[in-house]
């Protein structure tokens, strides 16, 4: 028999002996002396459970039944009085009493009024369906009538449990006749039970009965207690048992399951009974174990440990040139343990010569991955990183260690993974090129990327940023057909410009003749079209021209000031409420006064008809502050937005989405060209249905420079 089935037999014997003789001490010591024990814990624990419920019970049943004693109340469920409700039904007497629901009835059964009231997000709420139900109900009727006065319910809501307490209201001695019913309601939610849990010093929990989502042990729970056991106890695992009580709703059918959980301390003692007989155990095993290894150490276990040695030393070391040597006088002895010291000491060859390969690979794949500047991922099936490239983790500002194993949905929006996900081949080697924008810090890039599967389950992604290079692009296609919209636009309306201008002077000298009413309607008609259509031809006028900007130092907040001072009143008629927030150290800057003042009166107009379009209303926040170097004055207000669609065409003449007769599509424009001229950027952000904030930055400039943005005179 070799040495390996010699020892194996050995230790089989002596772990067999031990775990017979301690199992048969755990089940004779433990199952027999505590069960009964921890079942008398659970069973007080639940009682102690169930009175501090009582008491909170009988607690909000006196809080309703010192408002129902109350002359006001009295007289409100008479007559009703809206100052009881503007006194009684206020969001702090809900907050002080810790009540969800006050309800007032009439004698007949009506609500005189009622108020229900989250605590958690402290806000008036519907009052729940099933009140209206109870109230209609027969219970409800006996309770009303019963001559005892008051009565507390359970009822099930969809959330959570509700504990009501209603009682006749009296006048102020407690007589009657009853002019109603009130009602205080408080929801058995978690705040509840945290109250509960630690009034009672005890983990809670609730559980309704008819909900489909309730773990195991409730449903083991449920099904016990619907017999007529009052209390149903179980054990949840080596720590933790728990007792079970149920809790009729107002119907007297089975509603709230109550769960009280304690510490197995009665198990854990026995545990610790079983673990001295286990040491009472491993001390025998020990000393049978030492008499064996004596009897076998000059055969076997010199060899074992003199090859144990010379592993654990190449182990702690990580020198996978060494090799592992047996001491000289027992080199003669040619057996499994010679023979086990060969093959590792070849293994340990083959590893170095690996070691070796893996090391000078690694090293040259780490050097490509530090210097290539594109980001480099590769994912799995399920998108999450299995590598990133130190361009990826600088762009991200994040070390190697936070990358690996995240979701990419960390790091790019998921709708964009999904949108991209169903693009991407499974067939290895199959390429995708694709663009994708999204925010990246505080600012937004555009990525080239290209999706490499290298197996169904591995994707390589290469990100190049082209951010730069395609706002370059967009600035190009903006700026020529500006030009080419400004040049057309000139010729346009010079040519319309004389017709116009004789159509209103003629129409205005006709007005004046003694013409029938009809015609002179016509007139009117005739002149102020063609006068709008003058204002349209002026626009084109101001938009081809492109006047160099007439600079001078300037303090924005001024021009901000008189321009909502301007709008002041219009803004008061469309209930539009206007927040600014301006820095008071904003520095005097070279701009043209009148050119910015209409940039500035451009976009607060159109913020003004965004909102009083969408909702009638509204609120315009302006905002200017200093932010590298550059003075920036953001415009938000919170009408319908802009469809992500419209985005890249705000900018372009004649682009417009108001009715037809509402506005020209040159503001914007214009607004765009003035910027520029001015050295500064605008932009947009906004969600559709959100609102949208139109931000302008100026550069900070005190040099006295008018004319062109080149600086000439």
């Amino acid at each position: 028999m070799s040495i390996g089935k010699k020892l194996l037999i050995a230790v089989i014997f002596l772990i067999f002996f031990s775990f017979l003789t301690t199992l048969c001490f755990s089940i004779v010591i433990f199952r027999s002396s505590y069960s009964n024990l921890e079942k008398k814990t659970l069973d007080n624990n639940i009682e102690r459970v169930v009175n501090g419920l009582s008491v909170v019970t009988k607690r909000l049943a006196a809080d309703t039944g010192d408002w129902a004693v109350r002359d006001d109340t009295y007289n409100f469920a008479l007559n009703g009085n809206d100052d009881y409700i503007k006194k009684n039904f206020i969001d702090q007497i809900f907050e002080n009493k810790n009540l969800n629901l006050i309800v007032i009835l009439d004698k007949n059964g009506q609500i005189v009024h009622g108020k229900a009231y989250d605590l958690e997000k402290h806000q008036e709420i519907p009052i729940p369906q099933e009140i209206y139900r109870y109230i209609s109900s027969a219970t409800f009727a006996g309770h009303k009538d019963n001559s005892s006065g008051e009565s507390t319910d359970v009822i099930l809501l969809p959330d959570s449990p509700l504990l009501v307490s209603l009682h006749p209201i009296l006048s102020s001695l407690s007589q009657g006749p009853s002019s109603g019913v009130l009602i205080f309601g408080v929801l058995m939610d978690s705040a509840f039970v945290n109250d509960l849990s630690q009034t009672t010093a005890s983990s809670i929990s609730l559980w309704q009965e008819n909900d489909t989502r309730i773990p195991v042990d409730i449903m083991k729970a449920r099904t016990a207690l619907t017999a007529p056991a009052v209390n149903y106890t179980e054990t949840l695992n080596t720590n933790y048992a728990a007792g079970y009580t149920l809790l009729n709703d107002v119907y007297g059918n089975p509603a709230v399951i109550l769960k009280t959980t304690v510490p197995r301390d009665v198990y854990n003692q026995g545990r610790l009974t079983v673990i001295f007989l286990f040491a009472v155990l491993a001390l025998s095993s020990v000393l049978f174990g030492l008499i064996f290894i004596f009897i076998m150490k000059k055969t076997i276990l010199t060899r074992f440990d003199a090859l144990a040695e010379g592993v654990s030393i190449i182990g702690h070391t990580g020198d996978v040139s060494s090799t592992i040597a047996l001491p000289a006088s027992i080199l003669g002895k040619k057996d499994e343990i010679t023979d086990l010291a060969d093959n590792i000491n070849m293994m340990l060859g083959k590893i170095e010569e690996t070691e070796f390969t893996l090391h000078h690979q690694q090293h040259l794949f780490e050097r490509l991955l530090l210097y290539i500047p594109a980001v480099i991922l590769v994912v799995d099936g399920q998108e999450n990183i299995m590598l990133a490239n130190k361009a990826f983790c600088a762009l991200f500002n994040i070390n190697e260690a936070e990358v690996i194993g995240k979701h990419l949905s960390n790091f790019v929006p998921f709708e964009e993974i999904v949108h991209t996900g169903d693009k991407v081949s499974e067939v290895e080697g199959s390429v995708l090129v694709i663009e994708r924008r999204f925010k990246v810090g505080e600012h937004e890039k555009t990525f080239e990327l290209t999706i490499i599967t290298m197996s169904p389950n591995e994707y390589l992604i290469i990100g190049r940023d082209v951010t730069g290079e395609r706002e370059e692009q967009e600035k190009l296609y903006l700026n020529d057909r500006l030009a080419s919209v400004g040049e057309m636009a000139a010729g346009i309306a010079h040519e319309l410009n004389n017709p116009l201008t004789g159509i209103v002077m003629l129409s205005q000298l006709l007005m004046q003749t003694d013409f029938p009413e009809d015609v002179k309607k016509d007139l009117s008609d005739i002149n102020s079209e063609a006068s709008r259509a003058t204002d349209v031809v002026r626009n084109l006028l101001a938009f081809a021209r492109k006047q160099p900007p007439a600079k001078r130092l300037t303090q924005i907040n001024k021009i901000i000031n008189d321009v909502l001072r301007l709008r002041h009143y219009e803004q008061t008629v469309n209930n539009i409420e206007v927040a600014a927030l301006l820095d008071p150290d904003l520095p005097e800057i070279m701009v043209d006064n009148i050119q910015i003042q209409q940039v500035f009166l451009n976009l607060i107009l159109n913020a003004e008809y965004s909102m009083t379009h969408a909702r009638k209303k509204g609120k315009l926040q302006v905002e200017s502050s200093v932010i590298d170097s550059k003075v920036v004055v953001s415009f938000t207000d919170d009408g319908e937005g802009i469809k992500e669609e419209n985005m890249k065409k705000l900018f372009q003449p004649f682009f417009t989405t108001k009715e037809v007769g509402v506005g020209t599509g040159l503001g914007l424009s214009l607004c765009y060209g003035i910027v520029k001229r001015h050295g500064g950027m605008i932009y947009v952000k906004s969600k559709y249905g959100s609102g949208a904030t139109f931000t302008i930055e100026l550069p900070i400039d005190t040099s006295i420079n008018n004319g062109d943005e080149s600086g000439t005179k």
